[in-house]
């Protein structure tokens, strides 16, 4: 957790304007903590505050915290500013009420072109390898040959 502290620490202090929008969402077993999106200006002293009182709390509901970080920006709708989701754990998902793959296509739907979830279909793409690959079974993608999990 230290890791992750500093981390966002280094990241907020990298951002010298007071004009971009930050948010925070904390979660451990579930969402437990939201800091809106606001300007920096207003709100650098409070994310501050809430990184430094982060603590590893039992389980990790990553893809429910996902999933309130992209609901929070589309609420927002800013066309002209970079929309982005940092997402720092210190473990492996466990405890979400969302599956990844109810997540990736809740963000197809919402999104106006498909990209809004092509990062979290790389990911889920990339766990379902690892399974396969520990496995050791085939695994068909989309537009790709059929190969073994491990040739990829």
């Amino acid at each position: 957790m230290d890791a992750a502290k500093t981390a966002l620490g280094a990241f907020l202090a990298q951002i010298k304007g007071s004009q971009e929008r930050i948010g925070l969402v904390e979660f451990s077993g579930q969402v437990n903590n939201v800091i809106e999106l606001e300007e920096l200006g207003r709100t650098r002293d409070t994310l501050d505050s809430a990184i430094a009182a982060l603590n590893a709390n039992g389980d990790t509901a990553l893809l429910d915290g996902v999933r309130t970080a992209y609901q929070r920006l589309q609420e927002r709708g800013d066309k002209e500013r970079i929309n982005a989701i940092v997402a720092m754990t210190d473990g492996r998902e466990n405890a979400s009420s969302v599956s990844l793959n109810t997540l990736v296509r809740e963000i197809q739907r919402q999104s106006n072109r498909r990209t809004g979830g092509d990062f979290l279909h790389r990911l889920w793409q990339r766990r379902r390898l690892r399974y396969a690959a520990r496995r050791g079974r085939r695994v068909w993608r989309p537009g790709a040959r059929r190969h073994r999990a491990d040739d990829s």
